[in-house]
This record gives structure tokens, C-alpha cells and sequence, in this order.
């Protein structure tokens, strides 16, 4: 048994007392002192210090190597989500781009060289869209490369948010597109 300097020093206040004549004590300070030996940690006795050291690095261990696991568990599942929404966004914009063009190659053939030119923007964003796709795809191959050789992980985020602003971007032009030729169809269809 650890021998608590403060119940020793408990215990020879309370002979002194009684050797003095008193044989009551203020509960409240008794209280006070027995309060904080009970909430303080338990001394660790100098012979085993070493294994409580010991034990707590090993606690810490295996807390940071659970951590460790999840967080790779966790990438494992992330990176199949981003590749699917990289290449959703690219597609998106890739397939729009390639159907306005047969559309507008058609009204080329049809001589209204007027309405393929208004519809010329709307192609203009989906090829934009599908740079923008690209240069995702390239940025986050990038931060990965940063994060995998780098010990400073502050350019490997730097470059994941390109990569994200680039995939944002490319969700935004294929909207953009999509209203450009919505305008230019609504006012064919209204002339």
C-alpha cells in the first residue's frame, strides 16, 4: 500500500488534537481535506513508476493506432466517392458539350448559322466544364503526391482546395451551359 502524505498529515493533526483536549472536530474542514485526497490521483509509488509510464505510452499507443485505422478505413471509403464525382462532373459536361455540337452542326447544315452562333456560348461553358473536370483529376493526383512525400501536409491542402474549387467549377459551368442553351432554345421556340 502508497502511503498518502496527506492522510499522514490528516491523521497526526487529528492526535495532536486529542492530545491537546479536543475531542471534536469541524466536520466542514475534515470534509475539505478528505474531499481533495479523494479527488486528487493516487501517488505513484517510485518503485513502479516506470510501469505506470509505461502503461500510459502503451494506452496512447493503441489510442493513436485506432485512430490511425480509422481514418484509413474511412479513406478507403472517400477516395471511390471522389474519383465517381470527378468523373459524374467531367461526363456531365463531356456528353452536354458533344450533343450541342451535333445540335449546332445540325443548324449549321440547316443554314441558321444565327441560332448555332447563340448556342456557340452554351458549348463554350461545357468545354470548360470538362477542363475544369480535368484539372480536378490532376490537382487531387497532386495533393495526394503531396501528402504521401511531404511531411507538411499545408501544400497538399492547399492543392486539394484547387482541386476542389476546379470541381465546383466544373459543376457550375455544366449549369451554366445548361441555362445558356435553356435561354437560346426558349427564344427559338418563342420566335
Amino acid at each position: 500500500m502508497i502511503q498518502d502524505p496527506r492522510c499522514k498529515a490528516l491523521l497526526d493533526s487529528l492526535d495532536d488534537a486529542e492530545q491537546r483536549g479536543v475531542h471534536t472536530v469541524a466536520v466542514s474542514s475534515v470534509r475539505m481535506v478528505v474531499q481533495e485526497i479523494w479527488e486528487a490521483p493516487p501517488p505513484i509509488d517510485p518503485k513502479h513508476e516506470g510501469a505506470h509510464v509505461s502503461a500510459h505510452l502503451a494506452h496512447l499507443l493503441e489510442g493513436a493506432k485506432f485512430d490511425l485505422t480509422t481514418r484509413l478505413e474511412v479513406m478507403k471509403q472517400v477516395f471511390p466517392f471522389a474519383q465517381e464525382s470527378i468523373k459524374c462532373a467531367v461526363l456531365m459536361n463531356a456528353g452536354a458539350a458533344a450533343a450541342q455540337l451535333a445540335f449546332v452542326g445540325s443548324l449549321v447544315g440547316k443554314n441558321e448559322k444565327a441560332t448555332a452562333a447563340l448556342l456557340a456560348s452554351a458549348t463554350l461553358y461545357y468545354m470548360l466544364g470538362v477542363a475544369a473536370g480535368a484539372l480536378c483529376w490532376g490537382f487531387s493526383y497532386l495533393s495526394q503526391w503531396l501528402y504521401a512525400y511531404r511531411s507538411d501536409d499545408r501544400w497538399g491542402n492547399w492543392v486539394r482546395g484547387i482541386a476542389i474549387g476546379a470541381f465546383v467549377s466544373s459543376i457550375a459551368l455544366f449549369v451554366g451551359g445548361g441555362w445558356s442553351a435553356y435561354l437560346v432554345l426558349a427564344r427559338i421556340a418563342a420566335s
